[in-house]
């Protein structure tokens, strides 16, 4: 598990989308996918994506990229699915992920019905 990184939601963002997203958006940190153009020169060669943080070591961790904040709302499902398979997440992660996918479609409805959720994917 890496021990660095940079979290993508805070607290404050707990109230504006559901359990299963925002404790999702804990599990990986942003991505960017890299080519080597010289010894001193690298650049950005696709869009910036998310990694899950519990296999980001390995060389075939999951990596997920989104285009926009809506596919990004949809992904995190994508996401959650993988982190209950990952042979490098904790099972205390993938309990909670389980727990938090009962309730997700109910939250989210009223997430996105108050705007919310939305503006956390923005």
């Amino acid at each position: 598990q890496a021990s660095n990184f940079l979290c993508l939601v805070t607290e404050e963002d707990k109230c504006s989308t559901s359990d299963l997203s925002f404790f999702t958006l804990m599990q990986v940190q942003p991505y960017s996918l890299f080519q080597t153009t010289t010894k001193e020169h690298t650049k950005e060669v696709a869009f910036p994506g998310l990694v899950c943080r519990h296999c980001v070591l390995n060389s075939n961790g999951r990596k997920f990229f989104t285009t926009s904040a809506g596919h990004l709302g949809e992904l995190l499902v994508t996401i959650a699915n993988h982190m209950t398979v990952c042979k490098d997440c904790p099972d205390d992660v993938k309990l909670q992920i389980n727990k938090f996918s009962s309730t997700h479609r109910a939250q989210i409805q009223f997430h996105l019905f108050s705007g919310s959720h939305k503006r956390l994917m923005n």
